[in-house]
């Protein structure tokens, strides 16, 4: 499927897969979730909006053709609502970002890796087991979830149900990490086609440093290649012990995005 293409653009491709057919998935279930508002602006650019929960409150893809909509879109997200985007860094799309009033918040590192060896065979023993999540457990999966990523605190209920309508998603899989008989972190592992995406994780901070994040990345790797996958991206927010973990894990970086916070009108 992706012989003749780079692994950038291997890595490009799985993560805006995922972020479309996330978008999908609420777009399908609007019913339920009719705070979630989602417009095209341009050939390829879509704004989501959802008032409950910042996170998802994104431009996805954007493009120098939804510049004459500009106005318009501040005014889809509303005055009290802040929104974000990632662009490549240094770009020109990125400069324009600035220019139109976006603040960098941070940097979006994306790496990648083809699945050549056998991660499977170098699980380290760690005193944890790797429970897959199913629809019962969706809302603790989603605490924990909001809880280790410190979001959306005052927007419990609402960031619960949209996590928990993630695991209706076609080719997502979600792990406990789970200590004794307590939940110390949690997993994320995407899989389209030939490609696997560590969509997400982290360990409560009280279990960090016994090596169970590089456990959970070894986990995931295993998984996807057990699955048939050729290749692995992961993400990160700045160069962190993630970030590291990752690179230890076999990954190396790809692509760096900038990361821009919006406010609308």
């Amino acid at each position: 499927m992706y012989q003749s293409l780079s692994l950038e653009t291997v890595a490009r491709n799985i993560n805006s897969d995922y972020d479309l057919a996330r978008l999908s998935l609420y777009q399908q279930n609007s019913d339920h979730f009719s705070d979630i508002q989602l417009r095209p602006f341009g050939i390829q650019s879509v704004a989501a909006r959802f008032p409950e929960v910042s996170f998802f409150n994104k431009l996805h893809l954007p493009h120098h053709d939804l510049l004459p909509r500009w106005n318009e879109m501040l005014e889809f997200y509303g005055p009290r609502t802040k929104f974000y985007s990632r662009t490549p860094s240094g770009s020109g799309i990125s400069k324009v970002m600035e220019q139109m009033g976006g603040r960098r918040i941070t940097s979006y590192y994306t790496l990648m890796g083809e699945l050549t060896h056998s991660p499977e065979e170098e699980l380290e023993l760690a005193p944890i087991r790797f429970v897959r999540v199913g629809h019962t457990e969706a809302t603790t999966f989603a605490k924990l979830y909001l809880e280790l990523f410190s979001a959306c605190p005052n927007r419990l209920q609402a960031a619960i149900s949209n996590l928990s309508m993630l695991h209706r998603l076609p080719g997502l899989q979600a792990y406990l990490l789970i200590e004794g008989r307590r939940a110390v972190g949690m997993e994320l592992l995407y899989i389209s086609g030939e490609s696997a995406l560590l969509a997400g994780g982290a360990i409560r901070p009280e279990a960090r440093h016994r090596g169970y994040h590089r456990a959970s990345i070894r986990h995931r790797l295993a998984i996807a290649k057990s699955l048939g996958c050729k290749y692995a991206s992961a993400w990160t927010y700045g160069q962190n012990a993630a970030y590291f973990n990752l690179v230890q894990g076999g990954l190396t970086q790809s692509y760096v995005e900038d990361v821009f916070q919006f406010q609308g009108k």
